[in-house]
């Protein structure tokens, strides 16, 4: 499992450096997969991802210190309570089981170690949105420690078309020593 303190880094996005920054989403362009990122846009490009970094949304690169180089995208919108949904892309260079096991790392270190200023869990509850559409985006999704709760009809805009979305959770409550409780 990759170690957070040793092989990659957490970095809010507003303190990447551009051409990182670049070079991340312009692989993402050249390997045709920025559209599941953005998957709310039917054509996106470079001027959808310079609007989308411009929001300023909480959000952060993973970068791997091993590669010298950004492996993937986490952003947190929706925030209600302790609860936020999630966005997430993976570098389209990573092999799948490298993705699978930086998602699981990131997302159980978010809901174990986080905190807010007064000391307290900064999430206790993490939550996606998946459109039904994309089955490798859901099968993905479990695999990180997601769980399925509900298929929203008519929930999500993936490419132009409105399709039913996989609601899926994944809690503070269900994670012991860094894994799943299952």
């Amino acid at each position: 499992m990759a170690d957070l303190s040793r092989d990659i880094e957490l970095v809010p996005a507003a303190r990447v450096h551009p051409q990182l920054l670049y070079r991340y989403w312009h692989d993402m362009i050249e390997a045709d997969t920025l559209k599941y990122r953005l998957c709310d846009t039917e054509d996106p490009g470079w001027e959808d991802v310079k609007s989308m970094i411009a929001n300023n949304t909480p959000s952060f690169n993973v970068y791997d210190k091993s590669r010298m180089s950004l492996t993937a995208d986490f952003m947190f919108a929706n925030f209600s309570g302790r609860a936020a949904q999630i966005h997430m892309s993976m570098h389209p260079g990573n092999d799948t089981r490298y993705s699978l096991e930086l998602a699981r790392t990131v997302t159980d270190h978010i809901l174990e170690k986080w905190e807010r200023n007064d000391g307290g869990n900064y999430l206790d509850s993490i939550v996606g949105l998946t459109p039904t559409t994309n089955r490798a985006a859901c099968i993905f999704v479990q695999k990180v420690g997601f769980r399925k709760v509900a298929v929203i009809p008519s929930g999500i805009e993936d490419r132009g078309r409105i399709v039913d979305a996989m609601m899926t959770i994944k809690t503070r409550g269900e994670i012991i020593d860094g894994r799943k409780r299952w």
